[in-house]
């Protein structure tokens, strides 16, 4: 079995990312984890885009977050999160990461979050955040 034919991308926003991984070969099925309906609309226009693209594998949408458990995401090959734990509050931090290894069981994590010290390529102050929404970077 191919380690990588099952990712979740939990936090996946507009699909830039999931769309992209449905391009790698061996690549079987891919969820796309949103709470925002918003964002998840526009990851559908973007999937639906990819429909006719032959070796493509299409992502599935799905409505969720890291706060509530969901069952059929639960030992997949890769499990994702680009860019959102600067979202999730510090005191609620152990116990995401508790049911994601614990009760979810990826083989592979793979997590990435800002590096404050980057933001003076963008000229920001050193105490300002890249997102309104960060808990911390």
């Amino acid at each position: 079995m191919d380690f990588k034919s099952s990712i979740v991308d939990f936090g996946s926003g507009e699909g830039k990312l999931s769309a992209r991984l449905g391009s790698v070969p061996g690549v079987k099925q891919i969820w796309a984890v949103e709470p925002s309906a918003n964002s998840q609309l526009r990851a559908m226009d973007r999937f639906s885009k990819l429909e006719d693209r032959a070796g493509v594998t299409v992502p599935t949408p799905v409505t969720g977050s890291l706060f509530y458990f969901d069952e059929s995401l639960r030992n997949k090959d890769i499990m994702i999160l680009c860019e959102v734990i600067e979202h999730i509050d510090e005191f609620r931090l152990t116990r995401v990461m508790e049911t994601i290894l614990a009760e979810y069981c990826p083989k592979v994590l793979i997590l990435t979050t800002p590096n404050k010290e980057y933001n003076e390529v963008y000229e920001m102050d050193s105490e300002e955040m890249r997102h309104g929404d960060h808990r911390f970077e």
